[in-house]
């Protein structure tokens, strides 16, 4: 650990020389990168995203096009983990709303990138908690509407990465949001079966089957389910 730190602080103090020695450098952008996320390292956030923000729009390609993804990522972490007053609620939404423009954004010019089923998933979390924040049901239903196609996306076109078993779990959760409780269940129930019963996110998965369930009045099937959840999973929990 004290290794990694002393290497991040390197590579701060030499991005640090050249973005301000050379700010002409025709890759002084990469360094402004590679500066935002030695202090994202850091969990120095404000930093990160000052850095971020400071490599141009028309810029964000090749090299650079994980500047939206990783910006995105940054706006997420800090917002407001509650919305108390209408400042709060309105800090909230717009730095969501700029996460989800920048995710989009992503998408669209990384189709098929190594990061795009995780920038889907992360897309689909704004939404989902941009639907919680907004009072007008029409607005719920769209932001919520945008979260279950987030996912769908990842499962119709990433069905075999690592992002497929929570894609699934969180279509779920929109299911249920939108009140389509059985359609979630019957998502859920998959977790009980191979190839997600062996996902790392199956016990939550489960969890929040049996909670559906109670919900539905089947408080002996949600037992089951838990009871099946701890025989196949509380050893590796524990």
């Amino acid at each position: 650990a004290r290794e990694v730190v002393k290497w991040n602080d390197e590579c701060l103090k030499r991005y640090q020389e050249v973005a301000d020695k050379y700010p002409e450098f025709t890759h002084v952008n990469l360094a402004r990168y590679g500066l935002a996320m030695a202090h994202y390292r850091k969990g120095d956030l404000d930093k990160a995203r000052e850095r971020l923000e400071s490599i141009p729009v028309a810029d964000r390609n090749g090299d650079l096009a994980t500047v939206s993804y990783q910006l995105a990522d940054v706006l997420i972490r800090q917002a407001p983990a509650r919305a108390d007053d209408a400042l709060a609620a309105g800090k909230l939404q717009e730095q969501l709303r700029g996460a989800a423009e920048l995710l989009e954004a992503f998408v669209g010019a990384q189709a098929n990138g190594p990061y795009t089923a995780d920038a889907l998933l992360k897309l689909g979390h704004c939404q989902q908690l941009l639907a919680a924040a907004l009072a007008e049901p029409p607005e719920q239903a769209k932001a919520l509407a945008g979260a279950r196609s987030a996912y769908e996306q990842v499962l119709q076109r990433f069905g075999k990465s690592a992002a497929a078993p929570q894609a699934h779990f969180e279509r779920a959760k929109v299911l249920a949001q939108q009140k389509d409780v059985n359609g979630a269940i019957n998502e859920l129930r998959r977790f009980t079966q191979d190839p997600l019963k062996k996902a790392p996110v199956a016990p939550m998965a489960l969890l929040h089957l049996a909670t559906l369930l109670r919900g539905q009045n089947k408080p002996a099937e949600a037992a089951e389910v838990l009871a099946q959840c701890r025989k196949e999973h509380e050893g590796d929990l524990m």
